[in-house]
């Protein structure tokens, strides 16, 4: 993966590299204990993004400090995605899926009543995202208030669930 600033980060079975443009070394990431993912960058480039197993930690790609991580019921197995906030969103396959801001806080956390295979769209009208569950079911999730207040009527029980399966 070559980063916003030149750097390439490259991994093999125990250790994840940063190279400067000029092929010296940045710094490397010791990867014997776990099976980290290749990073994946925010939009800006500012920070990497690797996963393994239910952890996914957010890395300063310019010095290797890890700046927050969060840990889901199941695997990770799919690249987390950016919505247009910038927000991070991915899932496991422990049926849960959580979306977390660029500062590391954790915005929404599901349980899935399947398990999480991947999201196919963050693009839809009010900030409504589309996620494919147990590779044949197709679920959309509404933006959610920044709060809840019964009193002013924002939370409701809901037995509404709509979904659609992919038969091929």
């Amino acid at each position: 993966v070559l980063g916003e600033d030149g750097t390439l980060y490259l991994s093999s079975d125990d250790t994840i590299y940063a190279l400067h443009p000029d092929l010296t070394s940045r710094f490397s990431y010791d990867n014997s204990d776990n099976n980290w993912s290749d990073p994946v960058f925010n939009p800006d480039g500012t920070v990497a993004y690797i996963y393994d197993k239910k952890i996914m930690r957010a890395v300063d790609p310019l010095n290797n400090d890890i700046l927050w991580e969060v840990k889901l019921k199941g695997d990770i197995k799919t690249a987390p995605v950016f919505d247009a906030a910038g927000n991070l969103i991915f899932g496991s396959d422990g049926k849960d899926m959580v979306i977390v801001s660029p500062q590391g806080f954790v915005q929404t956390r599901l349980r899935l009543a399947k398990k999480f295979t991947r999201v196919v769209s963050t693009s839809l009208p009010d900030n409504q995202i589309l996620i494919l569950i147990d590779n044949n079911t197709l679920v959309t999730i509404g933006g959610l208030a920044e709060s809840w207040d019964p009193a002013q009527g924002n939370v409701q029980p809901a037995e509404i669930n709509d979904e659609w399966e992919i038969i091929n």
